[in-house]
């Protein structure tokens, strides 16, 4: 018995934590999900809002659409020339108290190949809330569409290779 109540409640939290990784378009500017713009033929600036999310996971979603425009322009590949954080915290005042843990990439590319180092970064914040709703993290890319090789910029990123890299994170 101990054990099926043990295995149901796995199941509940496994559900809990299970998201759907697909970035979906923003209703308006405030909802979360994605917005783009078009700044020209091929440059884009790719925005990702999450309500109460990590700035990882908007980033990770912003990288995937920014993959998605990519392979729908037929392009290959992008490099991201600007990236930037921002929390939104609305408009009736609550505290809160967060800690955030996520990881810091690397890349280094020299003549023959790519290293990635990764490095584990715990941060701690108190956010002032005006309306009630969790602060909202926004997570901005813009990027240029190409069709080059990845190894000659650290910046430049395999549009297929992204989208499976982040499949079912």
């Amino acid at each position: 018995m101990k054990t099926l109540i043990a295995a149901g409640i796995s199941a509940l939290a496994l559900a809990a934590c299970a998201t759907d990784p697909t970035p979906r378009p923003a209703a308006n500017a405030y909802a979360e999900g994605y917005t783009e713009r078009t700044l020209s033929a091929d440059r884009y600036l790719v925005e990702y809002r999450m309500e109460g999310g990590d700035y990882q996971r908007a980033m990770e979603l912003a990288l995937w659409r920014a993959a998605q425009i990519t392979l729908q322009h037929g392009y290959v590949s992008f490099e991201v020339v600007n990236r930037d954080t921002a929390t939104d915290l609305g408009a009736r005042a609550t505290t809160s108290f967060t800690t955030q843990h996520a990881m810091s990439y690397q890349r280094s590319c020299g003549l023959v190949s790519c290293t990635t180092t990764a490095t584990p970064v715990t941060w701690g914040g108190v956010e002032v809330n005006a309306d009630g709703r969790r602060p909202s993290r926004i997570a901005s890319l813009e990027i240029v569409l190409g069709n080059d090789a990845v190894a000659g910029s650290p910046n430049r990123y395999m549009a297929s290779e992204v989208i499976r890299n982040l499949q079912g994170r």
